[in-house]
């Protein structure tokens, strides 16, 4: 799995399922914080239903990549929006409304759905 930080709440995740972990960035690297980790479980278990997905509609999940961003709300701090931008070239077109709505039905985007806006977008290019 390749992570490439683009700022301390943004990065782009690709080879989901590639064992190395393999963690970049623009500026000075950006750690992969508590924080970010929990964003990399929503895009990783969002990938898991889109994998499943992909396997029936013959559209190869290996060419996913998503780019993760968060926002934050203070007092408390907790996060205020997290936003999905899948990028999918293998989906065939007329599969897309459908994957759109397999992408917002993951375990982790099911139990916080309530506590925090979660955009997912996909998009074939």
């Amino acid at each position: 799995m390749n992570i490439h930080f683009e700022d301390a709440q943004r990065f782009v995740v690709s080879d989901l399922e590639d064992d190395a972990f393999n963690v970049s960035g623009d500026k000075p690297i950006f750690e992969l914080t508590a924080l970010a980790t929990f964003v990399l479980s929503l895009a990783r278990c969002t990938y898991s239903v889109l994998w499943v997905y992909g396997g029936r509609t013959d559209a190869d999940p290996e060419s996913i990549q998503m780019t993760m961003s968060w926002d934050f709300n203070h007092e408390p701090t907790r996060f205020k929006q997290i936003t999905m931008d899948i990028l999918w070239s293998a989906l065939p077109a007329k599969k897309l409304k459908a994957a759109q709505k397999m992408a917002a039905h993951c375990t982790i985007h099911n139990t916080i759905h309530d506590c925090v806006e979660i955009i997912t977008r996909v998009r074939l290019e």
